[in-house]
């Protein structure tokens, strides 16, 4: 995949080697917007920086300290200098991500070079943690309210999920999306389909819930995206990634 096909019409950014840090596995993202779901940030962070290399984690929180900032580990230096080069100011949500080089080394980082490490720091934060529960400055968190079983659902008639069998289908340039969560939107599933090659834009379906389409220059570069977003989930939701059926 052309990793330059996703930073495409915006103007790279330069910053210096101090700013952006010493080279590391671990990439520190701010300027995050905080309205994203943090399911689906996760979500779209990966899908993003994955097609520069694997991605053994990506960390956010909506805390008050870690609002809109996150981390994604990669398994590599290499990959990830290059993520941090091509995605520097992508407008996520129309917020340029702001991308340097983490200060500190992840845990999943420290386990694969030095597991003995990573127990050592995990037992320094239990004896932190317990120190601060002793001189109260950590308090215990609020009981959650408990919440009411919510009826289940029925499908209704129009909202019926499609019974393709995708393996009759030939390759086309337009993919169709299926059994996507309710609060998914043509927006958010352009953050995640635009991260490949010759990506034209996504067509929700209206009056039809859970599916949508996403058209690409060709059906090799849909297939690609295809691939690339086979067993993806959204929401807790396995999304079914097929070509859609072509007109006869």
């Amino acid at each position: 995949m052309d990793s330059s096909s996703i930073v495409a019409n915006r103007e790279p950014e330069g910053r210096s080697e101090e700013v952006l840090g010493n080279p590391s596995e671990t990439l520190y993202i701010r300027n995050i917007e905080e309205k994203i779901r943090l399911t689906l940030l996760k979500q779209i962070l990966e899908h993003l920086f994955g097609a520069y290399g694997k991605v053994l984690s990506v960390q956010a929180r909506k805390t008050l300290r870690m609002r809109g900032q996150a981390f994604v580990v990669f398994e590599n230096i290499q990959d990830a200098s290059r993520a941090l080069q091509d995605l520097q100011g992508y407008p996520l949500y129309g917020k340029p991500m702001m991308i340097q080089f983490s200060r500190t080394k992840s845990d999943a980082i420290v386990s694969l070079q030095n597991p003995q490490e990573l127990e050592a720091k995990k037992v320094q934060r239990r004896e932190r943690r317990e120190y601060l529960k002793r001189t109260g400055a950590l308090q215990p968190p609020a009981p959650k309210p408990a919440h009411k079983k919510q009826p289940v659902k029925r499908t209704a008639p129009g909202e019926r999920k499609l019974n393709i069998n995708e393996d009759l289908l030939p390759p086309n340039k337009v993919l169709l999306l299926q059994n996507l969560p309710q609060e998914v939107t043509a927006e958010i599933l352009t953050q995640i389909f635009e991260a490949y090659q010759g990506f034209q834009e996504v067509r929700m379906v209206p009056g039809r819930r859970g599916i949508a389409f996403v058209e690409y220059d060709t059906e090799r570069e849909a297939g690609i995206a295809k691939n690339g977003t086979t067993g993806m989930a959204l929401s807790g939701n396995q999304v079914k990634v097929t070509f859609a059926r072509k007109a006869s």
